[in-house]
């Protein structure tokens, strides 16, 4: 390969855009080779652009006396706060307590859990069904023995509806 002149490579990369000339094979030879060392990985560039990320979270470790364990949040049912300490409740009736706030939670679940109310995140497989409350407010039926009124606060019911309709 003979360069005669220059020739002018244009990358538009992070949002700005890049302009090489290149006068020599050498110079040529030393922008192939640092461009062909970056591996891109397109499957990740795409994933994020249709918002599919693999490495999105679908488990949680659960510290239960000296042994950590990690539950998928589809085996949970819900999850409350009671004394500012977070707890879950697994579709297999089990019970335990995690370090992360409603709020990470609720970040990392998005899609398959719903915050009714301040005290609970439900699982859409783990409920039941929801039945009328006092002023237009709904209380949620897990399918776990679960013994308090898991209440959809008023101006969630609408939000719950449509997230259960998903």
């Amino acid at each position: 390969m003979s360069i005669s002149g220059n020739i002018a490579f244009y990358l538009f990369y992070n949002q700005h855009f890049y302009k090489y000339n290149i006068s020599s094979k050498n110079e040529y030879q030393k922008l192939k080779q640092y461009f062909r060392s970056e591996k891109v990985d397109y499957d990740l560039i795409i994933r994020n652009l249709i918002g599919t990320n693999k490495n999105s979270h679908n488990s949680i470790l659960i510290y239960n006396k000296d042994k950590v364990m990690p539950v998928k949040f589809d085996e949970v049912a819900l999850f409350y706060t009671q004394y500012e300490i977070t707890h879950v409740i697994c579709l297999n009736k089990k019970a335990y307590t995690v370090t992360q706030s409603l709020e990470e939670l609720e970040s990392l679940t998005k899609d398959i859990f719903f915050r009714v109310n301040r005290q609970y995140l439900v699982n859409r497989a783990a409920v039941k069904d929801a039945e009328a409350y006092f002023h237009r407010k709904y209380v949620v039926n897990v399918l776990v023995d679960y013994p308090e009124k898991i209440i959809v606060s008023k101006n969630r019911v609408s939000a719950f509806f449509s997230w259960l309709t998903q």
